[in-house]
């Protein structure tokens, strides 16, 4: 699993069946602090969540599991899938609010 914010959608007329009727994102790994890191990737709406840009999700990088959380039972190319929208994240180490995020 994997914390990350929504940086982006992608809108597409044409896609692989796997893809049809869920939404795609462009996500950033971030740290406990919010703070972004790594490289963009596309990821799967597992869950249809009402997350867009600026929100932090839960993300599912594994390509069985991130497969089953989008619904697609067999081998389609999902690699990254939502799991989940985080409201904010607590620990000993640190943590930050989804409503604190700067706009």
């Amino acid at each position: 699993m994997l914390i990350a914010k929504i940086t982006g959608n992608i809108v597409s007329t044409v896609k692989h069946p796997d893809y049809q009727n869920h939404k795609l994102f462009i996500v950033r790994a971030v740290d406990l602090e919010g703070k972004e890191y790594g490289p963009e990737v596309v990821c799967v709406d597992g869950c249809e969540t009402p997350a867009g840009v600026g929100d932090y999700v839960l993300v599912d990088e594994e390509g069985g599991g991130a497969r089953d959380l989008a619904c697609i039972d067999h081998t389609g190319p999902v690699e990254h899938t939502v799991a989940a929208v985080i409201d904010y994240i607590n620990t000993n180490q640190g943590g930050f609010s989804q409503f604190a995020r700067e706009e």
